[in-house]
């Protein structure tokens, strides 16, 4: 974050998105758990994927275990953001306002247009985005009335309880925002040379996520099964990636968001540009302790049945 706006971040964190801490309350920071991992630094608040850290003082939220910190992840795509536009981060903070409700959808209109400056940028309310965990919105920049300087996809969380336990099984978008960093950067040569790749990230707190906006040029995409099958061996990579990764709190009982239990393939979270580029839009979701999917990813026979499925399309 640009050191030059240094009280967007402030304002971001104050959102009523976030509980007070009590006078005497001590929270722990939410990186406590795996900054060895991402290797956080303290000193300069920033981690070995370039991303930058800030914490409110004065405000926490609740995650599966404890209350911590609230706390804005801001990756090297998001400063860049932030320089083009310095008051990006009010214009989330906007949008929270008008969502209205700390877990909830709130009454935004389906559209809203606000000025801003020289020009306006306008939130519209996408239904088709609305799943289980999270509500989406588009933001459009624009600059003299006429030209879309750049477009954003925003979720908003939901909290919500795995239907047999009662636990909740949602997870911190910035535990999302790390993860994907953290496959992305294991798994990015074979991504690229595969022509696949997730949405840029740009923000994340426990509550928002602030990412690319990603058209879907070609719903059918799938009928390539050149294209499918490409999809399918990223996606064992990405099975046997979450079992080497078993042992990091991060990805504790993670699994790739395109399977619908027992284990059936869906694709509505793959999309695919003009160049044939295939994006996952919402690549992971964390799921009660003891599933079945689970257990066939730890094992191996998730991956293996994977497998089958490419020999039979070869």
């Amino acid at each position: 974050m640009s050191d030059s706006n240094p009280s967007a971040e402030k304002i971001f964190l104050s959102n009523r998105l976030y509980n007070e801490i009590s006078e005497g309350d001590k929270h722990t920071t939410p990186l406590a758990e795996i900054q060895d991992y991402i290797v956080y630094n303290p000193q300069t608040r920033s981690d070995r994927f370039g991303n930058r850290y800030y914490f409110s003082p004065d405000k926490y939220f609740f995650d599966r275990e404890k209350e911590k910190k609230a706390m804005l992840m801001v990756t090297q795509d998001g400063q860049e953001v932030l320089r083009r536009f310095p008051r990006f981060l009010r214009i989330i903070n906007d949008l929270l306002i008008e969502v209205n409700k700390p877990y909830g959808l709130g009454k935004l209109p389906n559209s809203s247009v606000i000025k801003i400056d020289n020009g306006y940028y306008k939130i519209t309310r996408i239904k088709e985005a609305e799943g289980s965990q999270s509500s989406g919105f588009v933001i459009e920049i624009y600059e003299n009335d006429k030209e879309v300087k750049q477009k954003f996809f925003v979720k908003v969380r939901r909290r919500i309880k795995e239907s047999t336990t009662g636990e909740d099984i949602s997870q911190p978008y910035f535990y999302e925002a790390l993860q994907i960093q953290s496959a992305y950067k294991e798994l990015g040569e074979s991504a690229r040379q595969k022509r696949i790749r997730f949405p840029k990230i740009f923000f994340a707190t426990s509550e928002v996520l602030v990412e690319e906006y990603v058209p879907n040029d070609d719903p059918n995409w799938f009928k390539d099964r050149e294209r499918f099958v490409d999809l399918l061996e990223f996606l064992k990579e990405l099975i046997n990636f979450l079992r080497g990764k078993q042992n990091v709190s991060l990805f504790n009982n993670l699994l790739p968001d395109l399977f619908f239990p027992p284990s059936n393939l869906r694709l509505n979270n793959i999309f695919c540009d003009n160049n044939r580029n295939l994006i996952i839009v919402d690549p992971f979701f964390q799921t009660e302790k003891e599933g079945s999917l689970n257990e066939e990813l730890k094992d191996g026979s998730l991956s293996d049945q994977i497998g089958r499925i490419i020999a039979r399309l070869k």
